[in-house]
């Protein structure tokens, strides 16, 4: 964390506590150096970010002054790191989350996660009002983000009940309206792809993926009209060796005719495989994805995909947020948001 945010942080709780009324005047820099051990420049760089989110005036040769008290402050928003970068997925929800919160004077700060961090610490966010957390979840990092005191939106589901409010793709509906679109395309031989990469970081397992194999089940259960079979298959290796690990699946053309992957990304691999065993995608064989990635649409066929609807995930995270914020309003349960099915030619054969 920088020097300058830490100060701002502290500088709002004084506004906060309601020590000085709104339009009076602040402490001096000087005084406020004193107070927090820390330089008059430092303090000045606090002052000024203050001031750039409105909560502060500097008034030439007067000193700063308390623009407002309560409609002050602060979210961290947590997202996972993926190759160098913030996950492509949940930073678009971000992205919604921070344009409606700027709109309402909430300062928002994305702080990206490594994804092989297990213990969330003070160092890895700003100090903040409020967490919103896009990362998958285990024990070890649920229990190290509850233990700074802060309250916490989740925005992904967890199997165990969570100390804060939840806002999370509905990943059981997912699986069974893959099942239902399958279903409908006449597919009977079903085999669920997921891979356990993610396992070996927390020792846990993957609830999402459990959520949407359930989910799956229960589709080809409820439309399959007992007519039809299902496999489940975890990859045990890299994604580089994802191809050969699959394609045993794949050279018996009567033992699979439909595919849901846990991810769009394993999508692709699962089509390369099929390919390779001189597999048609889709006249023998449908293969679909979860997540809605934008380069679905450019495979060869298209593939089919689930949609998490972020942008939607992240207007509710922020209504939920706002409550919280300047009302202590809370959602009485997980706020669950329905899948989007974007059917395209890996699954349907009169496309």
């Amino acid at each position: 964390m920088k020097k300058p945010e830490k100060i701002a942080f502290e500088i709002k709780k004084i506004i906060e506590s309601g020590i000085y009324k709104q339009d009076s005047r602040l402490p001096s820099e000087r005084n406020l150096a004193g107070k927090f051990k820390t330089t008059q420049v430092t303090v000045n760089k606090a002052i000024s970010l203050l001031q750039a989110e409105g909560a502060v005036e500097k008034r030439h040769g007067s000193g700063n002054y308390i623009l407002r008290k309560s409609r002050f402050k602060t979210v961290s928003y947590l997202v996972e790191e993926e190759g160098g970068s913030p996950n492509s997925i949940w930073y678009s929800g971000y992205q919604t989350f921070q344009m409606n919160a700027t709109a309402k004077g909430i300062s928002v700060r994305l702080n990206i996660i490594p994804a092989n961090c297990s213990r969330v610490t003070r160092n890895h966010f700003d100090a903040a009002d409020l967490l919103v957390v896009a990362l998958s979840l285990s024990p070890e990092r649920v229990e190290s983000i509850l233990s700074h005191g802060i309250p916490v939106i989740w925005l992904e589901e967890y199997p165990n009940p969570l100390n804060g409010s939840t806002v999370c793709f509905n990943n059981f509906e997912a699986g069974r309206l893959a099942a239902e679109h399958m279903i409908s395309n006449g597919c009977r031989k079903f085999l669920y792809v997921t891979f356990d990469m993610a396992h070996s970081a927390s020792g846990y397992g993957n609830y999402v993926s459990d959520r949407r194999f359930e989910g799956f089940r229960k589709g080809i259960s409820e439309f399959g009209e007992k007519k039809c079979s299902v496999q489940y298959y975890s990859c045990i290796s890299d994604f580089k060796n994802f191809v050969e690990e699959l394609k045993p699946f794949f050279v018996n053309k009567d033992m699979i005719d439909g595919v849901l992957s846990f991810s769009d990304m394993t999508a692709f691999y699962i089509m390369r495989a099929a390919a390779l065993c001189g597999r048609n995608i889709p006249g023998d064989l449908a293969i679909m994805g979860i997540d809605g990635l934008r380069w679905c649409e450019f495979q060869n066929p298209p593939l089919t995909s689930i949609r998490q609807p972020v942008d939607k995930i992240g207007l509710k995270a922020f209504e939920v947020a706002e409550k919280l914020l300047f009302s202590n309003e809370a959602p009485s349960s997980a706020v669950k948001i329905k899948p989007e099915l974007l059917a395209r030619e890996s699954t349907t054969k009169d496309y």
